[in-house]
């Protein structure tokens, strides 16, 4: 008895939206079971309009239909589910649905969690036109750019860097494959030096050498090895 008063103070005083479901016979019907006062705050309504009601009695025409096919897809799939919603308000929602499966195998409830993220989603938005500039930016640049983890498996090669690949190999680099693999023989044995030299001396390495295209052009180029380091100095990748 104190342990579920515990637990239901606890999730009084969560700032989340929790709900409690309970799942009919025929496991595409469902009753709202328990409403938090997160959840009545949330959505703006009283408990006595939710609380006892089928989706149907309680929920917009609009959304009735896709909020049980997710319950639904909860109880087949008897394992938990997460997903955004989006509201008129502008708000965003992270929501998940957790059921309850009992000693005998059934599912008679599903368990429900809404958090707010529409602050948390305008970061990552935000983040995500930074991350587009930077790589139309880097992307525009005359400088063959390759950015790959400490075992020489590229992880990101710019439009020069292609163009590059393209016209002394015949392919482009390909994101999970190795850099030295593309590099055989001398050329690659120079490249595992200079990575164990950045390893070491933890600072920027360059290196003039001369490249003979197929085609026959030869050009020369001023290699940069720079290390990309963790907060406490640790070697993580390598920006060629």
């Amino acid at each position: 008895m104190i342990q579920s008063s515990l637990f239901q103070s606890l999730i009084e005083l969560t700032s989340d939206a929790v709900f409690i479901v309970r799942v009919l016979p025929d496991g595409e019907g469902f009753i709202m079971e328990y409403v938090n006062n997160a959840y009545l705050h949330k959505f703006n309504v009283t408990r006595e309009s939710v609380v006892g009601k089928e989706f149907k009695d309680m929920l917009h025409v609009n959304i009735v239909d896709t909020i049980r096919r997710r319950f639904i897809e909860c109880v087949r799939m008897r394992s938990n589910i997460s997903f955004e919603e989006s509201f008129e308000n502008g708000s965003t929602s992270l929501s998940e649905l957790f059921p309850i499966i009992s000693e005998d195998g059934a599912i008679d409830y599903v368990v429900g969690v809404s958090k707010d993220i529409t602050e948390l989603k305008a970061k990552r938005d935000q983040l995500f036109a930074s991350e587009q500039t930077l790589q139309s930016i880097i992307n525009s640049s005359d400088n063959v750019l390759i950015y790959m983890s400490n075992d020489f498996t590229i992880r990101y090669a710019n439009r020069r860097a292609q163009e590059h690949a393209r016209k002394l190999f015949g392919k482009e680099f390909r994101v999970g494959e190795k850099l030295s693999d593309y590099y055989p023989g001398a050329d690659g044995e120079t490249a595992l030096e200079h990575a164990r030299q950045l390893r070491a001396q933890k600072k920027t390495i360059s290196f003039e050498h001369q490249i003979k295209y197929p085609d026959g052009e030869v050009r020369w180029f001023l290699r940069r090895y720079y290390g990309v380091f963790d907060e406490v100095g640790e070697l993580t990748g390598i920006v060629v």
